[in-house]
């Protein structure tokens, strides 16, 4: 029984030792490298379908195996998000730096990004109702309602600030009965009494046409 204490408390002093001795820069080095080598067996696919995803499921391994020098060295007394942030900042900075494969996965995954904000940059068809303004209603969150061409009645919610808010507010009957576009967006809110989330128009523009 001695013998094992003895044992365990060598082993233990030896891994303070070892967690004490290396440095913030040699520990992000091991890491990285091994990193690297894991994103070089990725398959073309994987490095182009969900980047961020792929990605931390190849660094998890590695940062799970090397916590306790992390805690050590990075001081971090509770494991989260936000405390592991600067390891992951450090390590995606020596990648960069250091592992080719990286750079060709970070190269697509800017691709994906440009393609992605180019589309959302464009005016979407399915957010904008073309229609004849009926009525608006003042109550605890105020609406309009607005008659589109195939005689559909459209609720459209007043959330805040929009382009065109104040011709409403203070001259609304010039607004009944005219043409108008409404630009929206979708947001969920809490029925209460449905006990569950809802998705309504919230009005982002309107104007007379």
């Amino acid at each position: 029984m001695k013998k094992i204490l003895l044992l365990a408390i060598i082993a233990t002093i030896s891994l303070n030792t070892s967690a004490q001795k290396m440095t913030k820069d040699s520990l992000v080095k091991i890491m990285s490298d091994e990193i690297c080598v894991e994103i070089s067996k990725m398959k073309d696919t994987d490095k182009t379908t969900d980047f961020q995803s792929k990605l931390g499921l190849v660094m998890m391994p590695t940062l799970l195996k090397n916590l306790e020098e992390i805690q050590v060295i990075y001081k971090i007394e509770t494991v989260d998000e936000k405390s592991m942030y600067e390891v992951g900042k450090d390590i995606g900075v020596y990648l960069a730096a250091n592992c080719g494969d990286f750079l060709k996965l970070m190269a697509n995954n800017i691709e994906g990004l440009q393609s992605k904000e180019t589309s959302a940059a464009k005016p979407s068809k399915n957010n904008q109702i073309n229609g004849t303004f009926v009525k608006f209603t003042t109550a605890e969150v105020s609406f309009i309602e607005v008659k589109m061409n195939n005689g559909k009645m459209e609720k459209l919610f007043w959330m805040g600030y929009f382009d065109g808010s104040d011709n409403i507010a203070t001259n609304t009957a010039s607004f009944i009965n005219k043409k108008v576009l409404v630009l929206y967006e979708e947001k969920e809110v809490y029925k209460p009494l449905l006990k569950d989330y809802i998705k309504i128009k919230v009005i982002t523009k309107l104007e007379k046409k």
